[in-house]
């Protein structure tokens, strides 16, 4: 029997925000930081308080994992990497958000 992955819209949407980032690319946290801000046309502001904890459940999940990388001239940064288990879970926490905004919209547009 394989195990489910873990509900990632029910607990964090920014979980799920996170692992889509860094699906791409291994990335640091202001990095995530700097992508989440941008790509969402400054809504999601997100600040190293707030971002640390997520990235810290999720590598205590097994979803991502971290390596330090040396910076030349500058200090080290800890990039974090999607691993197959946290894949697996974005690949259902799509799914799961997508059948959570098509079921808001019924309501939404019920009289509509």
């Amino acid at each position: 029997m394989s195990e489910q992955p873990k509900t990632l819209v029910s607990t964090s949407h920014i979980a799920l925000l996170v692992l889509s980032l860094i699906s791409e690319e291994p990335m640091y946290g202001y990095r995530i930081i700097k992508d989440l801000d941008a790509r969402s046309q400054n809504h999601f502001q997100f600040k190293e308080g707030s971002l640390y904890p997520v990235l810290h459940q999720l590598e205590k999940d097994g979803l991502v994992k971290t390596e330090w990388r040396q910076q030349r001239g500058k200090p080290n940064r800890r990039y974090y990497t999607i691993t197959a288990a946290g894949r697996k879970a974005l690949a259902q926490g799509r799914r799961e958000f997508e059948a959570h905004v098509n079921a808001v919209r019924l309501v939404l547009d019920f009289n509509a």
